[in-house]
């Protein structure tokens, strides 16, 4: 009769022990705690600011109660949310998916943002750090 491998020893041992060192009483890991926490958190934080229907279905109705930022067609509006960018106006009408007409022309007051563009320039009012991140990625990508 063939021996059998043992399937204990030394390597199951050491492997146990590892696992162990990794986890808790509870069999979970301090990663794991911290992302069960972090989303508890993220859900209290939801909860707190109201934002509870988040996960209910958008409508209409909704969308226009809501406090949707943009920006008026105001010149100086669209060079400062510009500036809080740190765009060139080429870069900038690279970002919108507009010409760089179309920018020069909101920044002298010839023409108008169109409503996307004017909710996009308010969008990017609200968080010019994120959009100057942005900006900066497509730079270093080459794009």
């Amino acid at each position: 009769m063939a021996k059998k491998p043992a399937t204990g020893g030394k390597a199951a041992r050491v492997r146990t022990e590892a696992v162990a060192d990794r986890t808790h009483g509870d069999g979970t890991t301090a990663f794991g705690r911290r992302v069960v926490s972090g989303m508890r958190a993220v859900n209290a934080a939801l909860r707190a600011d109201g934002l509870a229907e988040v996960g209910k279905k958008l409508t209409a109705r909704r969308l226009k109660r809501a406090a949707l930022p943009s920006v008026p067609a105001d010149p100086a509006a669209v060079v400062g949310v510009r500036a809080a960018v740190g765009a060139s106006q080429a870069a900038f009408a690279a970002l919108l998916g507009v010409s760089v007409g179309a920018v020069r022309g909101w920044e002298k007051g010839t023409k108008k943002p169109s409503r996307m563009a004017a909710r996009f320039l308010g969008e990017i009012r609200g968080d010019p750090g994120y959009w100057k991140r942005r900006v900066a990625e497509a730079v270093a990508a080459g794009g």
